[in-house]
Formats: C-alpha cells, sequence, structure tokens
C-alpha cells in the first residue's frame, strides 16, 4: 500500500522524505510547508494538489483527470491503478522539489497515470549501428572540424515560426519521425524565407527499416537518418495535405502524390542533403546549431517525463539512448551551461514543450555506456553496448540537414552575418544508408 500526503509543491518550499519498497513503491512522504501557499501549484504542469492524506490526494488526483481528460469510472480496478500510478509520480515529484540546490523542477504530467510501459512506448527510438547516410554535401563540409571558429556564448532558433508549434506524438513512438520534420521546418524556413509544414505521417507510413534500425519501423521506432534519407529521395507533403494521426498504416503517398504535387525528391523545396556528425564530440554540435540551424538528436528521455522546468541534470552517465529530439541552440543560465531542446510531447510539457539539458564544459569526458542489448532494439548486427556522451548521452546521434543556401554553397547567406563562417567547419563525415 502507498501512503503519501499531497502538498501544493510549486510555490512553497518544503522538506519531505520518502521511504522506497522493493519494487519501487513508496511507503510515505512527509512535508513540511513553509507560508499558506494557498492557490499555487497551478502552473502549467502543476496539479494543484491538496494536503491532507485522503481528502487532499483525491482532489488532486480529480484535478489531474480533469486537466487532462481522464475517463476513469470511479471505483473500477483501472481507477485504482492510475490513482495509485499518480500517487507514486506525485510523491516523487515532492521529493524532488525539496532536494536542497536542485537545477531543475519536477511537475506531474499527462504522463504521470501512465505505466511503464506505456511511458515506453513513445520514446520509440533505440541505439543502432553507425549506418551511412546518403547525400551529397559540400565539398568544404567534409573537412576536420576548425577549432578556431568563433562560436557565439549563445544561440537560439526559437525566434523561428515554426519554432512553438510543438507537437504532440501521442502514444505512437514516432518521435524520430517528428524530429525528422521538425528539423527540416526550421531549415525551410531559415534558407527559403518562409515557413512550411512537413508531414510527420508520412515519414512514418512510408520509411522502409529492412534492418530494424531503432525498432521495427513507424510507431515502433526508426531513426531520424532513415527519415531524412526516405525524404531526400521522395519528397514530403505538407503536414496540411497528409495530417498526423500517429498510427501505423500503409504508405498511401505513392497514391496521393499526383494530388499532393509530390516531387521525386527532397530538393524540390530545398533539401540538398543531410550528415551525422561525429558521435560523442561536442564541437562538431556546437559548430550546427550556431551556423547552421537546428539538428535532430538523440538523448536517453526515460527520467523525463515530470519534467517541468530549467536546467535537466537527472541522467545518470550509463544510459539507454531512446529517444529523438530537436536541438534548437544552446545558453548559459545562472552560470549554468545548457542545450536547449524541443520535444514532441506537446506544449504543455516542461517549458512550452522545451527542456534544457545540463552541458558540460567537456561534454565528450561525460560518457558512460547505453548497454541495452534486448532483442529487436537496434539494427540487425548491432554491437551489444556503446559509448554515450554528454548528459542523458546527447552526443551520440546527431543529424543535420542541408537546404540549399547552407553555408558552404555558393549562395549562403542566410544567417546573421556576425555569425556567418567565413569557411564553414568540415565537422561532416559522409554515409550512406
Amino acid at each position: 500500500m502507498i501512503l503519501v500526503v499531497a502538498a501544493a509543491f510549486l510555490g512553497s518550499a518544503t522538506a519531505a522524505t520518502v521511504e522506497v519498497l522493493p519494487h519501487g513503491n513508496l511507503l510515505k512522504v512527509e512535508e513540511q510547508r513553509e507560508g499558506d501557499g494557498e492557490g499555487e501549484g497551478e502552473e502549467e504542469g502543476g496539479e494543484g494538489e491538496g494536503d491532507t492524506l485522503g481528502e487532499g490526494m483525491e482532489t488532486a488526483f480529480k484535478t489531474f483527470i480533469q486537466k487532462h481528460h481522464r475517463e476513469y469510472k470511479h471505483g473500477t480496478a483501472e481507477h485504482s491503478m492510475r490513482k495509485g500510478l499518480f500517487q507514486q509520480r506525485l510523491a516523487a515529484v515532492h521529493a524532488h522539489n525539496a532536494k536542497p540546490g536542485t537545477l531543475w523542477k519536477a511537475a506531474p504530467s499527462h504522463f504521470s497515470d501512465r505505466t511503464e510501459a506505456e511511458r515506453k512506448a513513445v520514446l520509440g527510438y533505440r541505439k543502432h549501428a553507425r549506418v551511412h547516410a546518403k547525400g551529397h554535401a559540400p565539398a568544404s563540409l567534409l573537412e576536420s572540424s576548425n577549432k578556431t571558429m568563433k562560436l557565439p556564448k549563445s544561440k537560439s532558433w526559437a525566434h523561428l515560426k515554426c519554432a512553438h508549434k510543438v507537437r504532440d506524438q501521442g502514444s505512437c513512438g514516432s518521435c524520430w519521425a517528428v524530429a525528422t520534420m521538425s528539423a527540416l521546418e526550421a531549415h525551410h524556413e531559415i534558407y527559403n524565407k518562409e515557413p512550411r509544414t512537413f508531414s510527420a505521417q508520412q515519414i512514418i507510413e512510408c520509411t522502409l527499416n529492412p534492418r530494424a534500425c531503432g525498432g521495427t519501423g513507424g510507431c515502433e521506432g526508426a531513426t531520424v537518418e532513415l527519415g531524412m534519407d526516405y525524404v531526400l529521395k521522395n519528397g514530403l507533403a505538407t503536414e496540411e495535405q497528409h495530417p498526423y494521426h500517429g498510427q501505423d498504416s500503409s504508405c498511401s503517398a505513392e497514391k496521393k502524390k499526383k494530388d499532393l504535387m509530390q516531387s521525386n525528391a527532397g530538393n524540390s523545396f530545398g533539401l540538398m542533403s543531410y550528415k551525422t556528425l561525429d558521435s560523442n564530440v561536442a564541437r562538431p554540435l556546437l559548430e550546427a546549431v550556431a551556423h547552421v540551424g537546428p539538428v535532430a538528436v538523440s538523448a536517453g528521455a526515460s527520467s523525463w517525463f515530470e519534467y517541468n522546468s530549467g536546467v535537466f541534470d537527472g541522467c545518470s552517465k550509463d544510459t539507454v539512448i531512446d529517444h529523438a529530439i530537436t536541438l534548437y541552440g544552446y545558453g548559459v543560465d545562472h552560470g549554468k551551461k545548457y542545450w536547449l531542446i524541443r520535444n514532441s510531447w506537446g506544449p504543455g510539457w516542461g517549458e512550452d514543450g522545451f527542456i534544457r539539458l545540463l552541458r558540460h564544459n567537456e561534454d565528450e569526458k561525460h560518457c558512460g555506456t547505453d548497454d541495452n542489448n534486448q532483442e529487436g532494439v537496434g539494427c540487425k548486427g548491432d554491437p551489444t553496448s556503446v559509448t554515450v556522451c554528454g548528459m542523458c548521452g546527447i552526443l551520440y546521434d546527431s543529424v543535420v540537414p542541408y537546404f540549399k543556401g547552407s553555408p558552404g554553397h555558393s549562395d549562403s547567406g542566410a544567417l546573421d552575418e556576425d555569425e556567418t563562417p567565413a569557411k564553414v567547419s568540415k565537422f561532416v563525415r559522409s554515409e550512406a544508408q
């Protein structure tokens, strides 16, 4: 049995102790609030919890299910199960926020009543062999990284019109497809000077995955490299033409191609190539996001579900790479360096759909192991373990698209003058799928 004392956890100082039983059950959370805190805890991601053992938790759960439009019937086994899960996550939220000196705040999210299997289903991205990506980057992009290139202290692409159209992938493990689409939208706006949507649903339906890289395809997971390769070869409809519904289905793009006025290649809308950056090295990723645009990256996100705000440092060095997201920049907050990342769990999660991950001074030395060798996790023939570096393994796998006008092309000029290098870093290696 799980016993918790629920209290307003945002905007009030608390002291809490949690006793953890085998299998992760929380026996007790004791809190003492400083100040009345009345009316607090209602901001986005918070649920306005009560402060008594029985009625407070009941009120907190009622508020939660109303906010997230749950339809659990009181008195049923499911209602009891969901409430128990919510209690555990709420207790963990209290315990985390009560720790002194934390860099980030936790809060219940729309995942807080979900089972571990349901939470894992939305990750949909797994480690994979370092396959080679097709496409031809400008020759100047193929040299080694120029460490004398000036990097701005901070960089953010959040000013783009597409930046705050945060998608919610739902229960489909389509993060890899959404990250592909997200990077394409940002680069299209940068280099074509206008926003355009792209269909993540078409990527889910039509991207082949014969080697089972990142899963078995579609909502069961794949990789950004596979998604980019499909788009480069086949073009892509807009989201309006082929809307997202977050389910596997047969590829209807070929039948619709004429009606959707699709061309046969990504260069019809300016996509010239894509590249996978050197693994577990920070400099290439910094240069790419600073001078080229947002980058599709991977990370271990199993501890992100209750993230609410701040600079997240909750991953251990050993982490399973299980999620694809979009790197929108980097910066410094009160002396703490961070990576600015847009997720695909909706605008109500985190900081308006974004998370900031701690960035170490030497990220490539903050390394551990992704040792998940479960059946069906990586490509066929994948090694049983790989080295991953940076907070949550953020440096492991990064993919950047190159549009006509990207630095290195003759008509380059889409970037701010003070940030456009005379010669773009040669950090990218050619890879073939």
